[in-house]
Order: C-alpha cells, then structure tokens, then sequence
C-alpha cells in the first residue's frame, strides 16, 4: 500500500526491490496504480540464467540461491512474466551476465492504463 496518489508518479525503479516481496502481483498493482499511463519502469531482479548456460545454473540454483536465501526473503524474478501480467509493455530485457554467482535479468518498458 504505498503512500501516493493514483496516477501520480512518472517513473519506477526497482533494484532488487521485487525478488524479497512474496506478493509481487500485489506489488505491480499498487506501482500501475501510483503511475501514469505511459509512465516509464525499470527494474533488475536476481533470475535464473538462460537455458543455454547449464553450468551458471547449476552454480546458481546449488550455491547463489541458497547462500543468498540465508540473508535475504528472496526468489528468482521472471520480470518479463510480471510486467506481462500487469499489462506493462516491454521495451526491452536483458540478461546480466554478472560475475561467476551473479544472475540478473534487466527489464524495462511503458506502463499502459
């Protein structure tokens, strides 16, 4: 429930701010609501790596997740799925290919009411 007015806000930024939320379809309800149409987001989130990269993910799902899960209320993020679901229309995702235990996935596009 965040504290602005509907329609109020012209930009969203998320830096690792979805993956420690459990209801993140509630999430993306309450930024589309405080937002503009048209208004702009960008968010980067912890996510598998891509199929092709089979030894990354198995270091991530055996030895990132679950040292990460012990410090923070965290899960892989599909930012694409979400966006798709709260009718955000993507700009542009890119997998961030970040050191050895890093995986990321930067998303970002237009918020349509």
């Amino acid at each position: 429930n965040l504290p602005l007015a509907n329609n109020s806000v012209d930009v969203v930024l998320s830096i690792y701010g979805l993956g420690g939320i459990n209801d993140q379809d509630k999430a993306l309800d309450e930024i589309v609501r405080v937002s503009k149409n048209n208004g702009r987001i960008v968010a980067v989130e912890m996510s598998m790596p891509p199929r092709g990269m089979q030894i990354k993910r198995i270091i991530h799902r055996h030895l990132t997740e679950p040292i990460i899960k012990r410090f923070w209320a965290f899960r892989n993020t599909n930012l694409c799925d979400l966006f798709t679901r709260h009718h955000i229309e993507i700009e542009g995702s890119q997998y961030l290919e970040e050191y050895i235990f890093g995986s990321s996935t930067l998303a970002y596009g237009f918020i349509r009411k």
